[in-house]
């Protein structure tokens, strides 16, 4: 049974926002026996394992993977956003929440755009929130965490398809000046092509800057500086960030929020997320049913499914650019990450290299979570943990990108693994389906197409869209590890 209580979550939310489709490429579960990295992007989890094979802890791999994501798959996430961290330390079987969620500023203007340029910016806290894990955490240098990303960034990486696909759904890009020059050829003004190499010496400097100073700079000197000078000066809504601002940013460790179902404990997010509690109460919800006769794709548990989603969650915000980051170290120890810009290339703005984010958007009076000075808006972003109830050995981290629909993401891959015994590709892979008002949204050109008139019958209103997401895991086993990446993304599970 759940631990505790939790009133539902008030009615009224935001549209789906998901970055756009890109393809599904086919994946394979991962095998290792002591180590292990996921992430989106092939780059990141190279340098992820390198760090570990060195010594590194699962925080320092954690920090170089997200480094070079912010420099390979810069519309999701980077050093000019926000993330939300479980780690869980073998030593004394510990779960630290780290908190890096994005701050408004100071001084919020009333009606103002907060999608693009200056007025989206808040306050960005992934940079502070990581040099805290590494204090606490980390056995190698701090600088030697931006090594790969800063080679990266100077000798250049190839667009990859997904990149060159989003920079080409995104209507907005060409507006700004700093993102056209980047990702846009100045001979025919067209997306740079797949294979094409890009570089970026500015990231690679600021980089260098964090990776020799610490975060101060970025913070309270001269990265600080250009931040708010491009967000005061945008020539797309002028925003009200000041240096005041940077460098009130702090940093909050917190308990992980906690409940049963059946045979497992599980730890995960608490406020500012929605999502671990929202997991809570969908857990709840369901653990009352009999699911015996049912699988992950039953056309009664995807009913029931959606409905205890519903329930749980009826208010949703919409942190759509996001990325997922999972690692094991040979400790045992376990980093579950998910780190975002917000929407998609975030506000539009670009400043020493880095994309700053659009999280103003986050903020919804009819969520009850309207804008105010220094506040952090909720998030969907549900990083979890999973443990055998009885020897209270991990067995399972995970997390998912995909704005509004993440704790559904969680959820599926969770049931998947836990209740209906797939292995961790197996439920990642699975055609995906999320409540969303009072709809059933089925992922497009799958199998589940052929479910529509069933669950319509059932009384639900059902549509298919294509569903974007980007869950990553890893399951712990007596055997070793076993890591799974979405098809729908770029993503790699490396391990030893």
């Amino acid at each position: 049974m759940i631990s505790f209580v939790i009133p539902l979550l008030l009615l009224g939310q935001s549209a789906l926002h998901p970055e756009a489709a890109s393809g599904w490429e086919a994946k394979e579960p991962v095998y290792a026996e002591k180590i292990m990295v996921v992430s989106a992007n092939r780059h990141a989890s190279e340098e992820g394992l390198k760090i570990l094979q060195e010594g590194g802890s699962a925080i320092d791999a954690a920090i170089a993977m997200q480094m070079v994501l912010g420099l390979v798959e810069p519309q999701s996430s980077g050093i000019g956003g926000g993330a939300l961290m479980l780690y869980y330390r073998k030593s004394d079987g510990k779960v630290v929440v780290y908190d890096g969620r994005e701050i408004a500023p100071k001084k919020v203007p009333k009606s103002v755009d907060t999608k693009l340029g200056g007025t989206a910016v808040a306050v960005p806290g992934l940079l502070k929130m990581v040099e805290l894990a590494h204090q606490d955490e980390g056995k190698l240098p701090w600088s030697r965490l931006f090594d790969r990303a800063i080679e990266l960034s100077q000798k250049g990486f190839l667009i990859s398809p997904r990149l060159n696909q989003l920079v080409e759904a995104s209507s907005e890009l060409d507006t700004f000046s700093e993102v056209q020059n980047y990702f846009f050829s100045q001979e025919t003004l067209q997306p740079k092509p797949v294979g094409k190499m890009l570089n970026n010496p500015e990231l690679a400097h600021a980089y260098g800057v964090i990776a020799s100073q610490g975060a101060a700079p970025f913070y309270e000197g001269e990265i600080a500086r250009d931040i708010v000078k491009t967000i005061q000066n945008a020539a797309v809504n002028p925003g009200t960030m000041t240096l005041e601002d940077l460098a009130a940013y702090t940093i909050e460790k917190t308990e992980s929020v906690r409940f049963t179902y059946k045979n497992n404990d599980f730890a995960t997010m608490p406020p500012p997320s929605k999502g671990g509690v929202a997991l809570s109460q969908m857990f709840g919800l369901l653990e009352t049913k009999d699911l015996s006769s049912y699988n992950l794709g039953s056309v009664e548990f995807i009913d029931l499914f959606c409905k205890a989603s519903r329930l749980a969650l009826a208010c949703r915000s919409s942190n759509s650019a996001t990325s997922q980051i999972c690692v094991v170290d040979g400790e045992g120890n376990i980093v579950t990450m998910t780190t975002s810009i917000n929407h998609g290339f975030g506000s539009k703005l670009m400043v020493r290299g880095f994309l700053l984010n659009n999280t103003m958007d986050d903020f919804s009076a009819e969520c009850e979570n309207p804008v105010g000075s220094r506040k952090k808006p909720l998030s969907s972003m549900t990083p979890t943990i999973v443990f055998d109830k009885q020897s209270k050995k991990p067995i399972l981290a995970l997390g998912s990108a995909g704005g509004s629909a993440i704790v559904d993401y969680v959820a599926q891959a969770l049931f998947g693994v836990l209740e209906f015994k797939m292995n961790i590709q197996e439920a990642i892979d699975f055609p995906h389906y999320v409540a969303i008002d009072e709809t059933i949204t089925l992922e497009k050109e799958t199998s589940l197409e052929k479910d529509q008139e069933a669950l319509e019958a059932l009384g639900n209103k059902v549509v298919t869209v294509p569903l974007t997401s980007g869950t990553a895991g890893i399951s712990i086993t007596s055997e070793g590890l076993i890591g799974g990446v979405d098809p729908r993304r770029e993503g790699v599970a490396l391990g030893i």
